[in-house]
């Protein structure tokens, strides 16, 4: 067998790590663009999970995209909440909705809580989360800390600051004179 000349073994050597490198900027470049981009197939749900404590659920409703939580309707419980939320990638998007409206998947544990939990993209500037309960719920929604989900909390009992609270009943108080035992008369 006879070995390659030393001019093609040192051009070899100049050539791969000279590549090489430019091979690592290009991947170092590309990844994180890779990385952060959004599902070609515009789904918007990426799944529904949930975990059961003492005395309530803790359900995370999990998004293909970067959504921020804005404002929920009504405050009190209901059997129907609208939660408003924003697609922090708009501008990837192009200002468009990825679907119109899509239906989570629920497990059949899910199903005895929720009729349906439902993204409604037909207003590209609104774009809502549906939550249809079974029955009136006290609830209370949260920003997810990794700002692809949506954290609720459905308690068991009513808590202050998950619902409105009472109104204040107004006691009638008795005649501070006959409490007292004091005329107004004695100085």
């Amino acid at each position: 067998m006879s070995q390659l000349p030393d001019t093609t073994v040192t051009r070899m050597r100049r050539w791969w790590p000279d590549h090489a490198r430019r091979l690592v900027l290009v991947l170092a470049c590309l990844l994180p663009a890779l990385a952060g981009a959004g599902p070609v197939s515009g789904i918007v749900f990426d799944d529904v999970t949930w975990v059961r404590k003492a005395d309530h659920y803790r359900i995370r409703i999990g998004f293909n995209y970067p959504v921020q939580y804005v404002w929920h309707h009504p405050p009190s419980p209901r059997q129907e909440v609208l939660v408003r939320i924003r697609l922090l990638e708009a501008n990837a998007l192009e200002g468009r909705m990825p679907v119109r409206e899509e239906s989570a998947a629920l497990d059949s544990h899910m199903k005895r809580l929720f009729e349906d939990v439902r993204f409604d993209g037909t207003d590209p500037m609104t774009p809502l989360v549906v939550l249809r309960f079974t029955h009136p719920q006290h609830f209370r929604i949260e920003q997810g800390g990794d700002w692809r989900s949506l954290v609720l909390y459905l308690f068991d009992e009513p808590r202050w600051g998950d619902v409105a609270p009472p109104e204040a009943e107004v006691i009638e108080e008795e005649d501070s004179e006959s409490s007292t035992g004091m005329d107004e008369d004695r100085p």
